[in-house]
């Protein structure tokens, strides 16, 4: 048995500084306790708290962390290291814009059910689409469920919420064959008209077009080689810019092509050059972003 500095017994786990405070320390369910004070009386109380709470499964410290604190926690541990550095900032701002902005000061150990429907419910009524409310609910419901399996809450509030379904399915519109050929007319000057042209005669997606580069098209073969995309969004409320890897797996593909796009793809080739050689130094498609098929008037 420990004992303090006069020789007296002290209670298991509970030890006397040369400084003459007590210190309490044990470990339970892999949670740490380690407490000081001058009065051993109410040492031992909070030692005998501390202990039985952790007992239970619930770290003192973590039992009073909000849901912001924890969603932050959670998302920097377990879902960064897995998606695209592009995903990061949008999966943030839609949670402050709904679980966050709601209930987001709230203790994690005190959300009930009612509090999760009741962001659902404030959502629905905001307008918001069903596919928001169902994908906000997934990432909460996904980060409070490793909040239990942290022991910090013993069951999960997300499940058994109502959520309303869409009643009316929104169908794809296509641009006809008149339409297209209006736009086409209306580009006909534009500096971008390759582009335009290039992504009517592929299907190729927006950021697609814009993070091609002339190594991935294969005049020899007739085919593009999808490699990359490019993305820009605000973080932070700074314009971000950069060349990422495609949204899945089955975007890397090869996509053919026939006379008229090779006749953009040779038309974009010649107008770059000329600008290159009309800019000199000042044609600013550097590092990354060099060789890009697609770029401003000014190379950027």
């Amino acid at each position: 048995m420990p004992k303090d500095l006069k020789g007296r017994e002290l209670p298991k786990g509970i030890y006397q500084r040369k400084d003459g405070r007590y210190e309490a320390r044990a470990l339970i369910n892999g949670i740490k306790i380690q407490l000081y004070n001058f009065n051993l009386k109410e040492l031992k109380v909070e030692f005998e708290k501390r202990k039985e709470e952790a007992k239970q499964g619930v770290d003192k410290k973590l039992s009073n962390i909000t849901l912001d604190e924890w969603f932050e926690e959670w998302f920097t541990r377990y879902k960064i290291p897995k998606i695209k550095e592009t995903s990061i900032t949008p999966m943030k701002t839609k949670y402050r814009a709904n679980f966050g902005r709601l209930i987001g000061n709230m203790k994690v150990a005190e959300i009930r059910n009612m509090d999760i429907q009741d962001v659902i419910n404030t959502m629905q009524r905001e307008g918001k689409a069903t596919s928001s409310m169902r994908d906000a609910l997934g990432r909460v419901r996904e980060c409070l469920e490793s909040a239990k399996n942290n022991r910090i809450i013993s069951e999960n509030p997300c499940f058994d919420i109502t959520v309303p379904w869409e009643n009316v399915t929104k169908e794809r519109r296509f641009l006809s064959q008149e339409e297209q050929n209006r736009f086409l007319l209306q580009v006909e000057n534009n500096w971008y008209k390759e582009m335009f042209y290039i992504m009517f005669l592929t299907g190729m997606r927006i950021g697609e077009v814009g993070g091609l580069k002339w190594e991935d098209v294969d005049f020899k073969n007739k085919c593009i080689n999808i490699n990359r995309s490019l993305s820009c969004q605000y973080e932070s409320g700074v314009k971000t810019v950069r060349l990422t890897a495609p949204k899945t797996h089955n975007s890397y593909r090869k996509i053919p092509f026939m006379g008229e796009a090779e006749e953009m793809f040779l038309s974009q080739k010649k107008k770059q050059e000329k600008i290159k050689k009309e800019l000199g130094k000042r044609y600013r498609s550097d590092g990354e972003f060099l060789d890009l098929v697609f770029v401003t008037s000014m190379g950027a």
